[in-house]
């Protein structure tokens, strides 16, 4: 079943505000009031700017986030919000910044223990 929709305008959903431009039949979504606020949530934890990254995750990031932290490591870093901040990821992860969806997934699989250097990769990939 095909509908076609001459003119739709939907200045904004969940959070995704649209573009359109019904003439060349293009859409784009963009994200930038979460993309603001998640990077308030993050800036707590860093002291300078963040950096572009082409690459969410390095090899070595990606060999230390499977690494299992000793029981010390998860005891210094249970206070950090780290279950938080991959959720603050996965929403633009699955909606629209597909590149980071492998990483988040492999920071996701760490939720029942994670230690300070697991949490820097988390903000890394923001």
């Amino acid at each position: 079943m095909h509908i076609k929709v001459d003119e739709l305008h939907v200045p904004e959903f969940v959070g995704i505000q649209t573009y359109q431009n019904l003439e060349k039949g293009l859409c784009e979504l963009k994200m930038p009031n979460y993309w603001n606020k998640a990077k308030t949530f993050f800036q707590q934890f860093r002291d300078g700017d963040f950096k572009q990254r082409k690459i969410p995750l390095s090899i070595l990031d990606e060999t230390a986030i499977v690494t299992d932290p000793s029981p010390e490591e998860i005891e210094a870093a249970k206070h950090l919000p780290y279950l938080q901040a991959v959720g603050i990821l996965s929403y633009p992860a699955s909606q629209c910044k597909f590149e980071i969806r492998y990483a988040v997934s492999l920071v996701g699989s760490r939720r029942s223990g994670w230690s300070h250097k697991h949490f820097d990769i988390v903000i890394k990939i923001f």
